[in-house]
C-alpha cells in the first residue's frame, strides 16, 4: 500500500511541475499571463495555507504552499509591474 506521505509528495511534485514553466516564461518575458485578480487571491490563499500548514506541522503542505506562494508572488510582481507601465 502506498503511504499518504508518498501520495502527498507526488502531489507536491505535480503542482511544482505545473508552476515552474509558467514562472520561467514570466521571468523570460517579464510579463505574467495570469489574471491579476486570480493571482492576488492565489497568493493570499497560499500564504494562509502556509500558516495553517505550519500550525498543523505538516511538512508536505508547508513545502507545497511555500513553493506555490513563491511562484505566484513572482507572477504577481510582474503582473503589477506590467500594470504600472500602462
Amino acid at each position: 500500500m502506498i503511504s499518504l506521505e508518498i501520495i502527498g509528495t507526488i502531489g507536491l511534485i505535480a503542482v511544482a511541475c505545473a508552476w515552474i514553466p509558467e514562472t520561467i516564461r514570466t521571468l523570460k518575458t517579464k510579463k505574467s499571463g495570469l489574471e491579476p485578480k486570480f493571482n492576488l487571491v492565489y497568493v493570499a490563499g497560499s500564504l494562509l495555507l502556509v500558516a495553517y500548514s505550519v500550525g498543523i506541522n505538516d511538512m508536505i503542505f508547508i513545502a507545497l504552499n511555500s513553493f506555490a506562494s513563491i511562484m505566484s508572488l513572482i507572477n504577481l510582481y510582474y503582473t503589477i509591474k506590467e500594470k504600472r507601465r500602462r
